[in-house]
């Protein structure tokens, strides 16, 4: 059995851990744990905390058996496209099972949800309520309401109008999926809780205020953030990039504000105004907010500058519905999953692929250049300068050879020792 999660991992804590668990424990122990992640940009508009490598490396080291990235034009599009892109790719990976949590926990009312939403006849209730004058989400609910009755209140939870998305891209797209929910527990989202479960997005906030958030994170994803914080590549902050956005805005005509997907009714306009009007991003989201646009929505649209400014708006809708991928059916071996490891950069190749020392300087006594590379820092290739002087009259060199052309990823480099002149 194959089970495949959409996730952002942003950042991967306790409660993730726990279904990945959960999930061996419901199933056994070899079922397979697939998870289609969004990258560096988000589905609410915004930079995930930290590099997708380091959140794809706490999945794997905290049980999963693969992360594939879910390409930007999904993961940063509303919950319609989001997961109607994550549902599409886990079916490409061979997943027999999707599972999601929801507010709800329930199945079946999540399911009569959905079929409603699916009603060939729902758009002319949902026209009719938008002529109302009032927000889309409400106006939809509305329009569902009239078909399931109070199960519509669903649609108020954030975690509930996600799985409906996955059931509707399961069922429009007669996708070979078992859909499976899972109450979810602990901390609420955009809701600060008590315990050691906690909601990514108090965690973001907590990052924010520069709390230290290790003790809601299992310890391996704890040792990743750790250290991509002491490297300097995380956490990233939005406000850190607001002088960048704002310039880069600043600089687009208005007519690249008109070409945006999903810029209609006067929204471009709305941006465009509120863009060299306002100092900052918030007051720019604020000036063109409206009853009918979520502030994620304009967010997504502001950094789609950022990131898809080559894409008209047709080839834009056109990537959503061609954009596939070869993904190699893995099955979950010991082998498998140790060659998965070196191609993430999670693990040490194997030793045909390792390196060997080479030089054209001769060494004292017996530290060879084969030491330069046998992974033990007490150890050390030694050479002086007379002894670089004699090396065929040439310039001296120390290098790797791996016997073929192959892409490094990390190299660590020990040189001297302190308080000599080694």
């Amino acid at each position: 059995m194959n089970v495949g999660i959409i996730c952002e991992y942003n950042p991967f804590h306790l409660g993730h851990w726990k279904q990945i668990v959960r999930i061996r424990e419901d199933f056994g122990a070899d079922t397979g744990v697939v998870c289609a992640m969004s990258g560096n940009f988000t589905q609410r508009g915004s930079f995930a905390a930290l590099d997708k490598r380091a959140r794809a490396e706490m999945a794997v080291r905290c049980g999963a058996d693969l992360v594939v990235e879910l390409p930007t034009v999904w993961a940063m599009s509303p919950a319609e496209t989001f997961a109607r892109g994550g549902v599409q790719l886990l079916a490409l990976t061979g997943v027999d099972t999707l599972l999601f949590g929801s507010e709800c926990g329930e199945l079946d009312p999540l399911q009569r949800v959905a079929e409603a939403l699916l009603d060939p006849l729902l758009g002319e209730d949902l026209r009719a309520e938008l002529r109302s004058g009032i927000p889309f989400a409400a106006a939809r609910q509305q329009a569902v309401a009239r078909r399931v009755g109070a199960l519509a209140e669903l649609l108020q939870a954030p975690n509930n109008i996600l799985a409906v998305e996955y059931l509707k891209a399961i069922y429009d797209q007669r996708l070979e999926l078992h859909p499976l929910t899972v109450l979810r527990t602990g901390a609420q989202h955009d809701r600060f809780a008590e315990g050691n479960t906690r909601s990514a997005s108090e965690l973001r906030m907590r990052i924010g205020a520069g709390e230290d958030v290790s003790a809601f994170l299992p310890r391996a994803a704890a040792e990743i953030f750790a250290r991509e914080k002491t490297r300097g590549r995380g956490p990233v902050l939005p406000e850190a990039l607001e002088s960048a956005l704002l310039s880069r805005l600043r600089m687009l005509p208005q007519t690249a504000y008109n070409a945006l997907p999903g810029a209609t009714e006067g929204l471009g306009n709305s941006l465009y105004r509120a863009a060299h009007e306002e100092p900052t991003l918030d007051g720019v989201l604020a000036a063109a907010k409206s009853k009918r646009y979520a502030y994620a929505r304009l967010r997504r649209m502001l950094l789609r500058f950022q990131r898809l400014l080559a894409l008209e708006h047709q080839l834009f809708a056109d990537l959503l519905n061609q954009i596939s991928a070869q993904i190699v059916r893995i099955q979950r071996t010991a082998s498998a999953v140790a060659q998965l490891d070196v191609l993430a950069g999670f693990a040490e190749p194997a030793m045909s692929q390792k390196a060997t020392g080479i030089t054209n300087a001769s060494h004292y006594e017996n530290y060879t250049v084969d030491r330069i590379c046998d992974g033990d820092d007490s150890t050390y290739f030694w050479s002086h300068g007379a002894m670089w002087q004699a090396a065929s009259g040439t310039t001296g060199y120390v290098g790797l050879d791996f016997g073929e052309i192959v892409r490094v990823r990390n190299l660590y480099i020990a040189t001297g020792d302190e308080g000599t002149d080694v």
